[in-house]
């Protein structure tokens, strides 16, 4: 969360991001309040729509554990316009 912290702060390319806030949607806990104040409003909304789309579906008790890795690409691109660099 640091990284992307950082990179928004210095404009660093936010498709070097794709990664960290595929980790930060797929973890099972929900940001924080010092989470969310670090990455600001826009950032911090922009991750929680992501992690609403990631988690409707059937849902199971781990709703990220069924999402496959293309699917949450195509949510985090979506939402965040990136284009994965892997």
């Amino acid at each position: 969360m640091n990284k992307i912290t950082i990179y928004h702060r210095y404009d660093v390319n936010r498709d070097l991001l794709f990664q960290s806030y595929v980790d930060l949607c797929m973890r099972e806990e929900p940001l924080n309040f010092a989470e969310a104040q670090d990455l600001g409003l826009e950032t911090w909304l922009m991750i929680s729509t992501a992690r609403e789309s990631i988690r409707r579906g059937d849902g199971s008790a781990s709703p990220t554990a069924n999402r496959s890795t293309d699917e949450v690409g195509r949510v985090i691109g979506q939402v965040f316009h990136l284009h994965s660099l892997v």
